[in-house]
């Protein structure tokens, strides 16, 4: 387990570089706005995205006011970004709520990753040699689902400063979870792509409070 532990300073000094440089989504067409649930019979990972983002319809992605856009400029993800919190703007953009939202739609995401690990390492169908690689992602979305409520918390003190520094853990904890399976050969990460979209969320608020503390953008 401390081999994980020490590859985090490791992690964080690339993490934010990374995070310029990489954009691995296709940028989306849609923007979404609350609608009915999602049919019977959906599959699984649709039905995960629709509980990440709330029940959806779609328009169109031109409808995004200046603001959003503006808002959204730099992201890891900016189609993503604006998706996130524009169903959660009334009027002007406040942009504290807007970045709040963006670290509730992460926490979100975590929060189901941390229960499609326990559910694997609960299923006695799991493979034996995917249980290691489970158990280290098992602590680490624990801290970070940590890491995001201490945000949460630094956020409504409005002390965006500390947030910022913190959160960062988000990245690299992310990235452990994704090297104990990288690091087993033959395995394959069940939740893969959600853990995809944690990254793009993630780095969408790492920007954001970058742009905060670095542009004094509030």
């Amino acid at each position: 387990m401390d081999k994980w532990r020490m590859s985090r300073s490791v992690i964080l000094m690339g993490t934010l570089s990374c995070l310029i440089i990489t954009s691995s989504a296709v940028p989306s067409s849609r923007v979404f706005a609350p609608s009915a649930a999602p049919e019977a019979g959906a599959g699984e990972e649709e039905n995960r995205n629709v509980r990440l983002l709330g029940n959806m319809v779609t328009k169109d992605v031109n409808e995004f006011s200046p603001e959003i856009q503006k808002f959204c400029t730099g992201a890891e993800n900016p189609s993503l970004c604006e998706e996130t919190i524009a169903p959660y703007v009334e009027g002007s953009l406040d942009p504290m709520k807007a970045l709040e939202r963006e670290m509730q739609a992460t926490l979100e995401q975590a929060r189901e990753i941390a229960s499609q690990i326990k559910s694997e390492l609960t299923n006695t169908g799991t493979a034996k040699n995917a249980l290691d690689a489970l158990g280290i992602c098992k602590d680490q979305y624990g801290d970070i689902l940590d890491t995001i409520n201490e945000c949460l918390g630094l956020l409504a003190q409005h002390n965006v400063v500390d947030a910022y520094f913190k959160f960062s853990a988000v990245i690299s904890d992310k990235s452990s979870c994704d090297d104990a399976f990288q690091e087993s050969p033959g395995l394959d990460m069940p939740f893969s792509n959600d853990s995809t979209t944690l990254f793009q969320l993630g780095g969408n608020v790492l920007a954001t409070l970058d742009s905060m503390v670095n542009n004094h953008r509030i």
